[in-house]
């Protein structure tokens, strides 16, 4: 992405000088990929909640299964 790159780059050279150059837009690249790691995790978990519902309504309980085991066994 070319704006965060040159954002940083402008950053870092007002902040640290020369070393600036090189040290913004490496960090500017990493909260980019930071940040779109964590945009991608909360559509995941948006995915799973929406999804979540569905795929329990025909399915038993959990507990009724396991009391219906024990109940086989004993």
């Amino acid at each position: 992405p070319f704006l965060p790159t040159f954002f940083g780059l402008i950053g870092g050279v007002k902040t640290m000088g020369f070393l600036g150059l090189f040290i913004g837009p490496v960090l500017m690249a990493l909260l980019v990929a930071i940040w779109r790691e964590w945009l991608r995790e909360v559509e995941l978990a948006d995915e799973l909640a929406a999804a979540a519902p569905a795929e329990l309504e025909g399915s038993p309980p959990q507990i009724e299964i396991v009391a219906e085991k024990k109940s086989q066994a004993g």
